[in-house]
């Protein structure tokens, strides 16, 4: 049916568009509108525009008689007394500025040094004029005194033609051959090329062709086509850069049609009074009619069409708007995340299968209740989760947390969900138990954490078997008569008392470093938590040549996760002393800027290829052979940089060293994270 509707309206569109063209040919394409309308008034600025006006400057053709000529320096024709009457009504002085021909009052016009001509609408002038509605019909005919040249202007062969302007040649045809063109400056000139013999015809308009041979009374022995060649409008030329100066005129030619000044014009100067304007309202108003006619037999048929099937189809598609939500809710359902469908009011408009038996509370009673009212948790995680969906409504954008809630750990994902009108009406929230991924994550840290310890226990004996060394020396110089010797007794266990609290300090940072820690956050002062995390590494840094700067203003205090930190930067020293195999130096330095602490870990070794450096943060990347790494190093690390809240960047040149810089914000974290 919709296909047969189709192309009925493709039918009835092309006859119109044929009608209409039609039309065009006769008439300059002012809409069918411009002959029904009332008499046009000025908007104000185009009054105040005529006021800054001194005058108005028109083109005039010294040799376009009766229409327009030149009489002892005053302009006459019907064109001059229709520039009267428009000067009249816009009280506004017209000078007439003569020209020989068209061409110079085009070139004038086009320059800007008048202001508005008399000319006939081509394609070639809409590219610097614009065109007000008609003034009178342009009617164009072949004068000759042989009148077989008339009988059909398609015959012409080897004839040449006189023209004023290029608009006026003959249109080819299949049966043309050849027809010579001359170009005269003016009607009359072009009458004496025909007298003398230089040319056979003429081609003008037929008003002034008629008046330049009755007045050299030769008018009898031409003779004029009865079929037009050409049929145009006459209408005032202006620039196209003169917007309002074509509106107010545009009105003003409307006006004085409406009010049949141009008939009197018409009985002044061509002795008849019927309208030259080229126009068929008659015809117009049957083209109105047939489409008018033709839409409403379409809207008949078409409304009938679909009022005969709009019940069987209203049921179709009813039918498979409850299948789809049936098909909705099964997937809903089916998800074995918590899934909540939650408008701004935080009221439950939905929940899954897996909702309900998580809470172990039927979907029809969480249905209608406020999210707190069944998601029983305590006011801090709460909070945590009130701002995720505030701020999931405000900004429009998908939110994510972690909460614990049952004992559980839960990532609480939120999507936002639009109406028609693309607005933010309701949230839908999905909560993934991760317990036991957070579990393997931490199990797999602290599996790490413990082979860095194995790493530094070397390091460690090391570190205490020199303070060992040292107790055990001074103890005997005790035991051998130092006892007696103050001076000895006292520098003996001064030396001790040091020995024994520097391998205190040792086994309580190896000892801190190798607990399991619940994610607990907590201030530490920054300068002293970088030295005894350097400090196990000393035998290790020792031993492979590497030397290590810390540069940290002790004031510096942060909020941090100790356990993540420390795993972050015993990596961080291990990443880049494999990366100098042959000695060098790691430069540790920090700062703050108001919330933020920078941390730069720069190293002198070999550096990093530029085609590898994007997938160092990749789980199980490495460049070491197998057995000497397992390429968890630094996906540790950016791991524990984002549960931080931070970011950590790389910079790295070949055999020059890496840089790693690392923000992170030094506010409290979450409490729930514990």
């Amino acid at each position: 049916m919709r296909n047969r509707v189709i192309f009925i309206c493709f039918l009835i569109c092309a006859i119109a568009v044929m009608l209409l063209y039609q039309q065009s040919q006769k008439s300059y394409h002012e809409g069918y509108g411009e002959y029904f309308r009332p008499a046009k008034q000025l908007t104000e600025e185009e009054k105040q525009w005529l006021i800054g006006q001194e005058r108005l400057v028109f083109g005039a053709n010294s040799h376009f008689a009766p229409l327009g000529f030149e009489d002892k320096n005053y302009y006459k024709g019907f064109f001059a007394d229709f520039i009267g009457e428009v000067s009249k009504k816009l009280g506004k002085q017209v000078e007439i500025q003569f020209f020989e021909n068209e061409k110079e009052i085009e070139k004038h016009l086009y320059e800007g040094k008048i202001d508005f001509a008399i000319m006939t609408h081509s394609l070639e002038r809409e590219a610097y004029a614009k065109f007000t509605f008609p003034i009178i019909k342009a009617r164009g005919v072949l004068c000759s005194r042989k009148k077989d040249h008339l009988e059909n202007i398609n015959n012409l062969n080897g004839e040449t033609i006189v023209i004023i302007h290029e608009e006026q040649k003959i249109p080819k045809s299949g049966k043309q051959r050849s027809i010579q063109y001359m170009m005269a400056g003016n009607y009359s000139k072009a009458i004496d090329l025909v007298e003398i013999n230089a040319a056979d015809a003429i081609i003008g308009e037929e008003t002034v062709i008629s008046y330049y041979l009755k007045e050299k009374q030769i008018f009898d022995s031409y003779y004029l086509s009865p079929v037009p060649v050409y049929e145009k409008n006459y209408v005032f030329g202006v620039s196209d850069q003169n917007e309002k100066l074509w509106s107010i005129l545009n009105k003003t030619v409307q006006n004085i049609a409406l009010e049949g000044y141009i008939g009197s014009l018409q009985l002044k100067w061509f002795g008849f009074s019927s309208s030259l304007v080229h126009e068929n309202i008659s015809d117009r108003i049957a083209i109105m009619v047939f489409i008018m006619f033709a839409a409403a037999a379409i809207l008949f048929y078409y409304f009938y069409e679909s009022n005969k099937s709009l019940y069987s189809e209203l049921e179709k598609r009813m039918e498979q708007l409850t299948i789809s939500k049936n098909d909705l809710q099964t997937t809903f359902d089916g998800v074995s995340y918590l899934m909540i469908e939650l408008d701004r009011d935080y009221q439950i408009l939905n929940v899954n299968k897996a909702f309900s038996q998580k809470l172990e509370v039927h979907k029809r009673n969480a249905i209608g209740k406020k999210l707190f009212e069944v998601l029983k948790i305590n006011n801090n995680i709460k909070k945590i989760v009130d701002s995720v969906i505030r701020a999931t409504f405000d900004v429009e954008k998908e939110g994510k947390t972690e909460i614990n809630y049952d004992g559980r750990i839960f990532e609480m994902s939120t999507f936002p969900l639009k109406d028609a009108r693309d607005r933010v009406t309701k949230i839908l929230i999905m909560l993934n138990d991760v317990s036991r991924a957070k579990a393997a994550e931490r199990q797999m840290l602290q599996d790490n954490k413990m082979i860095a310890v194995g790493q530094l226990a070397a390091g460690v004996a090391h570190e205490i078997r020199n303070p060992l060394g040292l107790i055990r020396n001074y103890s005997y110089i005790l035991k051998n008569d130092g006892i007696n010797n103050e001076e000895i007794r006292n520098k003996a266990l001064d030396v001790i008392e040091k020995s024994v609290e520097k391998s205190g300090n040792i086994i309580n940072n190896l000892l801190n470093f190798s607990r399991i820690s619940s994610n607990k956050w907590e201030e530490v002062i920054l300068c002293d938590f970088l030295s005894s995390i350097t400090s196990l590494e000393n035998d290790l840094l020792k031993t492979s040549n590497i030397h290590v700067s810390l540069d940290c203003q002790s004031s510096i205090k942060l909020y941090t996760i100790t356990e993540s930190l420390e795993i972050i930067i015993v990596n961080l020293i291990s990443n880049a002393v494999d990366a100098m195999n042959d000695g060098g130096e790691i430069r540790i330095s920090c700062y703050a800027e108001r919330d933020i602490i920078f941390f730069k870990f720069q190293d002198t070794g070999k550096g990093i290829p530029k085609e590898i450096i994007d997938n160092i943060f990749n789980p199980f990347f490495t460049t070491k052979k197998s057995g000497e790494g397992t390429g968890l190093g630094l996906y540790i690390v950016y791991s524990e940089v984002q549960k931080l809240r931070g970011d950590i960047q790389v910079e790295s040149e070949i055999n020059k060293g890496t840089c790693f810089t690392m923000t992170l914000p030094n506010q409290k974290g979450d409490e729930n994270e514990e």
